[in-house]
């Protein structure tokens, strides 16, 4: 059958697994316009369809969409369901160790349809080509460990070359795209074969201490046979980046939280929580915080070269922390930890008195404005949500849209 592309209309795209809509924000800045969305979650594909008033809106599971008799697109993009893709879930991988790997089955249902949704991006993908309308390109993002830890990537990946697709993977961190957020992702690029191949290269300009000068610096993996992966923040990571030149370890600049910190909102006082209806705070935190004083108020904070995005401050200079059962203080030059659906991270400020006493320190989580600028969502992006709740389960489902618009850019200048 013979193939047609769409030469003389918009450069358009595909929603797939379109959430909140974040990626496909990202999408249409780096220069597509978005014809069609897919989700099954009614509050998500409202702040879609308010967002995305000219496309096409499907308040459905991608299982029960007919992509033969949908709109065409040039691109086909997003983002296939990730909640049971690793064990932050809770659930349990097949096998025992750290091979285990989990696969599409699973004696839970919702479970196993969570993980069969990277192949119905494939039945989407296979639909057009069987019509004779392929996508040009596809851009598909998840979490690093669906190249590690799922069974059947490596079926997905050939099935999907099989369709007339060259690919490439990129694991990227959200911290490098202007975003004060460290969230890690597999980023999974299709082109149809013959078509030029996009320039995926995701260099960072860097100043090399060693080198005494700036330079694109390259991305590392520690084991060169494995390259997939989280960046080495914590010194558990597989991959840094590294200069050209020496070969030696460059830090490319990152957005830190303190760039959307709100300082106006400096919430309550520990020692009067009670008084305004609030729980008083677990010893777990508690001890959290008395690690963040003696960490970061007894001792100064200094940012990093790196960090960028930081305002003028004067005083005693907040941290945050994490609500994770590992959860630590850290200082507000560092980005923020990857976003949840629920609220895992709190803000402390040392009393302007300078005392040391945890208990006038005062503490509260993250507000709606740092949740948004944390997700790196354009200022004027509205999301359908009543409650603060609603909001923060919405943002922990998006990748930063500037994520998706430099991928996008790249792959569009190769159409």
């Amino acid at each position: 059958m013979a193939t047609h592309f769409y030469w003389d209309q918009d450069l358009t795209a595909t929603d797939f697994f379109c959430g909140a809509g974040a990626f496909g924000s990202g999408v249409e800045h780096g220069g597509a316009v978005l014809n069609l969305a897919v989700n099954h979650d009614p509050r998500s594909i409202e702040t879609h369809r308010q967002n995305f008033p000219r496309a096409k809106h499907l308040c459905m599971r991608m299982e029960d969409v007919d992509f033969v008799q949908e709109c065409d697109s040039l691109l086909g993009t997003g983002s296939p369901e990730c909640r049971f893709q690793t064990p932050a879930a809770g659930e349990k991988l097949n096998g025992q160790g750290q091979l285990a790997m989990w696969t599409d089955h699973d004696d839970k249902p919702h479970v196993e349809q969570s993980r069969m949704s990277m192949w119905q991006v494939y039945r989407a993908a296979a639909a057009k080509v069987e019509k004779g309308t392929p996508y040009h390109s596809m851009i598909f993002e998840n979490v690093t460990e669906v190249a590690s830890k799922w069974g059947d990537y490596k079926d997905w990946k050939k099935k999907m070359q099989a369709l007339g697709y060259e690919c490439q993977e990129l694991y990227l961190c959200a911290m490098f795209f202007d975003v004060c957020q460290r969230r890690d992702r597999w980023i999974g690029i299709f082109w149809r074969k013959g078509a030029k191949r996009p320039d995926l290269e995701f260099r960072p300009l860097v100043i090399c201490a060693y080198c005494e000068r700036e330079v694109r610096a390259v991305q590392c993996f520690k084991n060169p046979t494995k390259k997939w992966g989280k960046y080495d923040y914590t010194g558990k990571g597989q991959y840094t980046y590294n200069c050209p030149y020496c070969s030696r370890r460059v830090f490319p600049p990152y957005r830190a939280a303190a760039a959307v910190i709100d300082y106006a909102d400096r919430g309550i006082r520990i020692r009067d929580r009670q008084d305004y209806g609030l729980p008083v705070l677990e010893d777990t935190t508690l001890q959290r915080i008395e690690l963040g004083i003696d960490r970061f108020v007894k001792h100064q904070q200094v940012p990093p070269a790196s960090a960028q995005g930081i305002p003028s401050l004067e005083g005693p200079l907040p941290f945050w922390v994490t609500y994770y059962s590992n959860g630590k203080p850290y200082s507000i030059f560092e980005p923020f930890c990857t976003f949840s659906t629920v609220a895992r991270c709190g803000i402390v400020f040392p009393p302007r008195s300078g005392s040391l006493d945890i208990q006038e320190c005062s503490f509260r989580m993250l507000n709606e404005s740092e949740v948004r600028g944390g997700s790196g969502l354009p200022a004027n992006y509205i999301i359908a949500a009543d409650t603060k709740e609603e909001l923060i389960r919405q943002c922990g489902h998006m990748v930063p849209p500037p994520m998706a618009t430099w991928v996008t850019q790249r792959v569009i200048a190769a159409i």
